[in-house]
């Protein structure tokens, strides 16, 4: 059959006996042979190949008896050597076709190094070199022998016997499309093997994890205890079982509201509110609405959603955010309530603040406003007081522009992602007003059409609240105007993107207390989303900025104790001040710790 390698080994064929023993280069000729054609054309063969006793204990036994010369020139193969696998010292059955790629490794890099290197036999008519500790493949006119210390051998018989048994089965012209396919398919998977490697290495934690978190995880899949592995995935089952069951039991959403239906309304009608607001503060004088002669008692109301984060970073950055608007309440002495509950399923998403604060107006008659405030927008000047003088003839305070919503009827010239309402039978009936529009279906989304067909740059898409504010004040500003103050004094909503990155030029050149574009009160993370995969701007962006904000309105807090934030995208802190035998003779820096400002409530009389 000739040179099983010819095309792949021209050099271990001049080379002979003088080819290097290292197992760099076994294992190159291994990998030489898993891409050659030949290897291809052993799969291709109808007959087994044999397997040699390898565990034979006579270290003669490992080579075949010499060969003799043939007869004829015309006979391929010598005499006493039969086209079967009888010649050489073989088992009588075959191993799978499947393993074959699994013994042709170990038979050709497992060698003794004791073995003896048989010597060359001449045959009549042409040199012939036979390597010993190979392994005998008989092929019909042909056998094959494979070296197994120095190379691979060289086939026995005469030149029309050399020819490759590829060749004879497949054609020449084939098999150098096949060897051409070999060799770029061994590039291809190098390739890939390094691209995947190095992209495993640099792309970090994330969706696909760092090599040593796969390792932990292998770790615990297969070296766990199984016992261990079987409890957990009971625990699963039992778990995802009973949040099933649980969610079954739930009941059913609520059909959509279709536009034939009566509009919603968000309870039984109340006409005298005022009338037993007031009986009711009369007989608990303990709990006046106004704490001293201008401030009134106010609860900040602000929540989320009663289901986790899509993004699991946002319960983080919710709990930033009930952190900071708390510690503004307590320098200001404001109460908070922080809502998890959907109290209306018709009223989800931007709609939801309604049904709660008509809920809150009825059960807390003793407060005099309520503030409303987005969970993704916090304070960022706690010394600021609003100026509640101010708002004395007012029922509805938001920050925007008159200009904006009563002559051009923009969509964003107010926002009602922070607003006063007070508690008086003009805000229910404004609430009254608002919520219509709002029940998810039908209703909502061709209310989204008449408000975008009305409103100046408004996009297409469902009704919202803040759309349908200045829509009812632009149609109806005779009846509401007059009680609605759209405050632009200071930031009592503060936009986040031309905020944040001047935070080192305010503390460089302002103090806190203004509460305008030059220390703004609040800063509003519109369209960020925290808690959501997607939002309307990259997720890494806007928790970078949440995070200086937040530090920014920390940093105020800290002060009163002697601390700041190391800079503000740290979350480590430094001391500022040192600790001194008379504390309470220290002020800090802001004058937040007994500030003046601060109410004291009234005795009753």
């Amino acid at each position: 059959m000739g040179h099983i390698f010819r095309t792949s080994y021209p050099a271990a064929r001049r080379q002979g006996g003088k080819r290097s023993r290292s197992i760099a280069s076994r294992i190159q000729l291994l990998c030489h042979f898993y891409s050659s054609p030949s290897f291809l054309a052993f799969f291709l063969l109808p007959q087994g190949i044999p397997r040699p006793d390898r565990f034979d204990s006579d270290p003669a036994s490992r080579f075949p008896p010499p060969i003799s010369a043939p007869d004829s020139h015309r006979n391929p193969l010598p005499e006493g050597v039969p086209s079967t696998c009888t010649a050489s010292r073989t088992h009588s059955s075959s191993p799978p076709p499947l393993l074959i790629p699994l013994l042709l490794p170990i038979f050709l890099v497992r060698s003794s190094p004791s073995s003896p290197r048989p010597r060359t036999a001449a045959l009549p008519g042409r040199g012939v070199r036979r390597f010993g500790g190979g392994i005998s493949l008989c092929l019909p006119h042909s056998v094959i022998w494979l070296g197994r210390r120095r190379g691979f051998g060289r086939s026995i018989g005469h030149r029309r016997g050399e020819m490759w048994v590829a060749e004879r089965m497949l054609g020449e012209r084939r098999m150098r499309g096949i060897n051409r396919f070999a060799r770029n398919a061994r590039l291809t998977v190098v390739c890939l093997f390094l691209t995947v490697l190095v992209l495993r290495g640099t792309v970090g934690a994330g969706r696909f994890g760092t090599p040593q978190q796969d390792l932990i995880e292998l770790r615990h899949r297969f070296i766990s205890h199984p016992q261990q592995r079987a409890l957990a995935e009971h625990h699963d089952a039992v778990s995802k079982s009973k949040a099933s069951s649980a969610a079954e039991k739930d009941e059913p959403e609520p059909q959509p509201r279709s536009l034939r239906d009566p509009p919603y309304t968000l309870g039984p009608k109340i006409s005298d509110w005022d009338e037993q607001r007031a009986a009711w503060n009369a007989r608990h004088p303990e709990t006046p609405p106004f704490l001293n002669d201008v401030k009134p008692r106010v609860m900040l109301v602000t929540g989320s959603s009663p289901k986790p984060c899509e993004n699991p970073v946002g319960d983080h950055y919710l709990l930033k955010s009930i952190k900071n608007k708390m510690d503004y309440c307590r320098i200001h002495d404001i109460e908070i309530f922080y809502n998890m509950a959907l109290l209306d399923a018709e009223l989800a998403g931007f709609w939801a603040k309604l049904p709660l604060l008509r809920a809150l107006l009825l059960a807390h008659p003793e407060v005099e406003f309520f503030w409303w405030m987005d969970s993704d927008a916090m304070f960022t000047d706690m010394a600021f007081e609003l100026p509640w003088e101010r708002y004395g003839p007012y029922n509805f305070v938001l920050h925007g522009w008159d200009e904006m919503v009563y002559d051009d009827k923009n969509w964003i010239g107010l926002n009602t992602g922070s607003f006063l309402i007070r508690n008086c039978q003009w805000s229910l009936d404004y609430l009254d007003t608002w919520a219509p529009m709002g029940p998810k279906g039908p209703v909502r989304t061709e209310a989204g059409r008449v408000l975008t067909k009305y409103l100046k740059d408004r996009p297409v898409f469902e009704a919202d609240d803040q759309s349908a504010m200045v829509y009812i004040l632009a149609t109806q500003r005779e009846k509401w105007g007059d009680k609605v103050y759209l405050e632009n004094g200071y930031y009592l909503h503060g936009y986040w993107g031309i905020l944040v990155d001047r935070y080192e030029e305010m503390l460089e050149n302002y103090q806190p207390g203004l509460g305008d574009h030059r220390w703004p009160l609040v800063t509003h993370f519109v369209g960020c989303k925290p808690c959501s995969k997607f939002g309307d701007y990259p997720v890494e962006r806007c928790l970078k900025q949440m995070d200086r904000a937040f530090n920014f309105g920390d940093n105020q807090v800290l002060h009163m104790y002697g601390f700041e934030h190391k800079s503000l995208a740290s979350r480590r802190v430094k001391r500022i001040r040192n600790e001194t035998s008379n504390p309470l003779e220290t002020k800090d820096d802001y004058g937040l710790l007994h500030p003046a400002f601060k109410a004291v409530k009234t005795s009753a009389t």
